[in-house]
């Protein structure tokens, strides 16, 4: 019969017991008798995502326990001499006074995970997909995506602590291309361009392609400015981004400069190339 904990995403074979591993759809693992196929327990393994795989370490009845964003556990089958049903239990699990906030989800939707540089660890170089900046060292990263996002556009915070992403931010940011004035409370901000045609490139292009920076969907539009007999005139070199701003604690939100340098790299693309003979 369908098991209660609900769809099967990902199955592995214990050697203790032995056993089978379910993971499910709702972050809840089974673990059923083999031959038998008596289902003997299942708990809830992960909070809000998917058991993606599974995997058994083939010593003491170790297996490991993968989400769809990023994480893993690692978990022990118990072995009673008493002939009581053996239980599972967490090993090593995180503590959760480490865990990050401000996480953004990168362009198809995952939760992307804080990708620190271990000591001793060879630094790499890499691209940020939001601001397209060339950096090294830590950012956020989506495991499946294998996209980056720096600390930069999203900043990092850990659980109840407070720094630069709790305090007031700038409402004004300075580009190459674009002038972003940010509404101080509110998801919204006025976006003025040196070059009218990227004004109206970006918003061609946007009404076909939506633009979503870390998981957050930006409404861009004309904008348009109140005159003084209350007509409203578009403004040819100005656009409007509206956009909702997540209110849950931990949740990441979209800051003026982040919108200003993906709005500067959009542009950077819409530049013509000038190719230079050496003749």
């Amino acid at each position: 019969p369908p098991m209660a904990a609900g769809p099967v995403i990902s199955l592995a074979g214990l050697e203790s017991g032995p056993r089978l591993l379910c993971g499910h759809a709702r972050g809840e693992v089974s673990a059923v008798a083999l031959p038998s196929f008596q289902l003997l327990c299942s708990w809830r393994a992960l909070e809000g995502c998917q058991v993606r795989c599974l995997s058994s370490a083939r010593h003491e009845g170790l297996f490991l326990v993968g989400s769809e964003a990023g994480d893993l556990q690692l978990w022990q089958r118990g072995c009673p001499d008493d002939g009581t049903l053996a239980t599972l239990q967490a090993v090593d699990e995180p503590d959760p006074g480490q865990a990050n906030e401000g996480a953004p989800l990168c362009a198809r939707g995952h939760l992307c995970q804080s990708s620190p540089v271990a000591n001793g660890q060879q630094v790499r170089g890499w691209r940020c997909k939001i601001c397209g900046a060339g950096r090294q060292g830590e950012r956020w990263r989506c495991l499946e995506c294998q996209d980056d996002i720096c600390y930069g556009c999203f900043p990092l915070r850990r659980l109840g602590e407070k720094g630069a992403a709790d305090q007031r931010e700038s409402e004004f940011a300075n580009g190459r291309w674009v002038h972003v004035k940010k509404h101080s409370s509110m998801g919204c901000a006025v976006v003025s361009f040196r070059d009218r045609k990227h004004r109206d490139q970006l918003l061609s292009q946007v009404s076909s392609d939506p633009l979503v920076l870390g998981g957050i969907c930006v409404d861009v539009k004309p904008h348009m400015e109140k005159q003084g007999d209350g007509a409203r005139l578009e403004v040819p070199d100005c656009l409007f981004a509206g956009w909702k701003q997540p209110k849950e604690p931990g949740a990441c939100k979209l800051l003026a400069r982040t919108l200003q340098a993906h709005l500067d790299c959009l542009c950077d693309a819409l530049c013509p190339v000038i190719s230079l003979d050496d003749d």
